[in-house]
């Protein structure tokens, strides 16, 4: 599931059919969400419905407390790198446009 991809329509089907117990699996946790404040909204929210989050790449999910708080701080760095990313990039582009480019 990415949501970059996944359209919110399909993100709220996903949470009309997840029954307590159920296990979603995850690609990469930077799909899970928008930005950190979505990631931790949707595990929260999926948490609270009794419902885990594996995370098949990064070999982790939110089964266990401790696990939650290990992805929480993961999407915050994933965050952070995509920013990282965005500002360089933007970078890149006014300079080559001061270039002329």
């Amino acid at each position: 599931m990415s949501v970059r991809h996944l359209d919110r329509e399909d993100l709220q089907r996903l949470r009309v059919k997840v029954e307590e117990g159920d296990l979603i699996l995850v690609k990469k946790l930077s799909q899970l969400g928008l930005d950190t404040a979505d990631m931790i909204q949707l595990i929260k929210e999926f948490d609270e419905m009794g419902v885990a989050i594996r995370f098949l790449d990064d070999g982790i999910s939110t089964e266990g407390a401790m696990s939650k708080i290990v992805v929480m701080i993961l999407s915050a760095v994933v965050q952070a790198e995509r920013q990282q990313i965005l500002e360089r990039t933007n970078e890149g582009r006014l300079e080559a446009k001061a270039k002329g480019g």
